[in-house]
């Protein structure tokens, strides 16, 4: 699949980042590209992937361990990083907006973590 043929994408709809970034940095390197298949989740965007008939941009912090990462070394470009914000209100003491904002950032720092070595270890 990651010969030089059109290479099929597994994307979000028009307005996603993502989708705008794969396709900018294909075109700039006269990578042929198609859009394979387009969905409004991440969920059918990775069974898509898993099947093996595309490839997607997405977070690194959404693909499943199952999922091969891909890049320059696969003669694709390398895309821009998307930075997770967490934003709220000062006032932690209500245990569920602690909780939560505990929860999402130990999320993001598991899969960053996951990420890195996956990367080391090529």
């Amino acid at each position: 699949m990651l010969e030089k043929d059109s290479l099929p994408l597994a994307v979000y709809r028009h307005d996603c980042l993502y989708r705008k970034w794969a396709m900018e940095a294909l075109e700039k390197i006269n990578r042929p590209f198609h859009v394979a298949y387009m969905s409004p989740s991440i969920s059918g965007i990775l069974a898509t992937v898993r099947s093996g008939l595309a490839v997607a941009p997405v977070a690194l912090s959404v693909a499943g361990e199952d999922v091969q990462i891909i890049g320059p070394e696969d003669g694709l470009p390398v895309l821009p990083i998307a930075d997770v914000c967490l934003y709220g209100t000062c006032d932690l003491k209500n245990p569920l907006v602690a909780n939560l904002a505990t929860h999402v950032r130990e999320s993001f720092d598991t899969r960053r973590k996951r990420c890195l070595a996956s990367e080391n270890s090529k």
